[in-house]
C-alpha cells in the first residue's frame, strides 16, 4: 500500500467557538470565522478547524444532536473568508462521526486546503475502535 503525506501551505485565521443561546432551549455553541456564523441550528457545534490557501478557505466541525448523533460539516470560502457558502455535511454516513482529540494531539475532525481542493479527515465509531476516514473534495 502506497502511502502519501500532504501538506499544504496553512494561513491563520481567527476561529470562535462560544455558547449561544436559544430561547427556550439548552445553550448550543456555535462556530463562527471572522464574524461569521456556521453553526448548524439545534446542534451542539464544536471542534472547528480551519485551513486557506490562495484566497480559497474551509472549515470543518462536529455538529452533534441530544440524542448523541454526531455529523461533520463543511463550509468554504472563495473570497477570502469574508463569506462562506451554506455548511454542508461531510461525513458519508449520517450520525456516525466523532469529534475528539487524539492522545497525540491531533484534533478531528481536521481540514486542510491547497486552492480549490479542499481535503477533510474525521473519526467515526464503526466498529471497536475509531476509525479515521478521509475525503477529498475539488
Amino acid at each position: 500500500m502506497r502511502s502519501v503525506t500532504w501538506l499544504p501551505p496553512i494561513r491563520p485565521a481567527i476561529v470562535c467557538i462560544s455558547a449561544g443561546v436559544l430561547p427556550a432551549a439548552p445553550v448550543h455553541p456555535t462556530v463562527s470565522v471572522a464574524g461569521v456564523d456556521l453553526s448548524v441550528p439545534g446542534r451542539a457545534n464544536a471542534t472547528a478547524s480551519i485551513a486557506a490557501d490562495d484566497g480559497s478557505g474551509a472549515v470543518a466541525w462536529g455538529a452533534s444532536l441530544p440524542s448523541g448523533a454526531t455529523n461533520v460539516y463543511l463550509a468554504v470560502s472563495s473570497d477570502g473568508g469574508r463569506s462562506f457558502g451554506a455548511p454542508g455535511r461531510f461525513n458519508d454516513i449520517d450520525g456516525d462521526a466523532s469529534c475528539e482529540v487524539l492522545d497525540d494531539g491531533a484534533l478531528y475532525p481536521a481540514v486542510a486546503a491547497a486552492g480549490s481542493t479542499i481535503v477533510g479527515a474525521w473519526t467515526s465509531g464503526r466498529g471497536a475502535s475509531s476509525v479515521i476516514h478521509v475525503e477529498v473534495r475539488r
